[in-house]
């Protein structure tokens, strides 16, 4: 695999902004044509993975083996650093959900050989960069054909109980619970607004340890996201909030994602 570290000034975050890129590169020691892995003609399939709060981009890198799919599956990985601000606009003086769906996806795609098609292009996050994920596949359905959630924080005000409780920075933005109902941070209310007839949405894929706090928010979602039409597949397993379960889970969702559609 290759990997880069990129930096572009980023008008959303407003200030530099950094990513992680991780490109499949293969040969053998003899270099022969047809050991090598030619870049695909429309560019590779792209999994933007978003990660958890109070971590970074390096939290992938350094705890799990997702850069070795890149190489496995001949894709992508695109891997930004927001900070707690769970990929919303207007929280902590930034737009990170704009970065994510616009400019970072932009960018990546100029500067790199990636696919354009939607159906090419997913997001994945774990806990916080769950519901990041969630919130980007529900608002922009034209972006992304798969989305996964590994113990995300899908109910809102119960993630920043959750994150005080933990002792982590909350936003400020997020502080006042209760305003949080009926508006486009709740991924219930999102999702009941969401136009089933004028769009064509991604499948979900929801995953949750048992002993996790965010398990019943997944199931409650996964049964949400049915009743309104949309394909989510929810596995509930055992485990808790971290890395074992994280790795664990990884290599089901990575394997949802790129088994052919049926």
């Amino acid at each position: 695999m290759t990997h880069i570290t990129c930096s572009f000034p980023s008008y959303a975050l407003g200030t530099m902004a950094e990513f992680h890129v991780i490109l499949p590169r293969k040969y053998n020691i003899n270099l022969k044509e047809e050991s090598f892995h030619a870049i695909p003609d429309e560019g590779y399939r792209t999994l933007i993975l978003l990660h958890g709060a109070c971590d970074s981009a390096s939290d992938w890198l350094l705890h799990s083996r997702v850069a070795d799919y890149a190489d496995e599956l001949n894709i992508a990985l695109i891997i930004p650093s927001t900070g707690n601000s769970f990929y919303l606009d207007d929280v902590n003086s930034v737009n990170s959900f704009t970065f994510i769906t616009e400019e970072l996806l932009n960018y990546a795609r100029d500067i790199f050989p990636l696919s354009m098609k939607r159906e090419d292009t997913f997001i994945f996050g774990y806990s916080m960069g769950g519901y990041g994920a969630v919130r980007a596949g529900i608002l922009r359905p034209d972006l992304f054909g798969k989305v996964g959630s590994m113990s995300g924080a899908l109910d809102i005000k119960l993630a920043a109980r959750y994150i005080r409780t933990c002792g982590c920075l909350l936003p400020k933005e997020l502080s006042d619970i209760k305003s949080l109902d009926g508006t486009d941070r709740d991924l219930f209310h999102c999702l009941e607004e969401a136009d089933t007839c004028g769009n064509t949405y991604p499948a979900f894929y929801l995953t949750c340890g048992n002993q996790d706090v965010f398990a019943k928010s997944a199931t409650q979602f996964h049964d949400a996201l049915i009743q309104k039409g949309f394909r989510s597949t929810c596995s509930i397993t055992e485990g808790t909030h971290e890395w074992n379960y994280w790795c664990h889970a990884l290599t089901k969702v990575i394997a949802w994602m790129y088994q052919p559609e049926k």
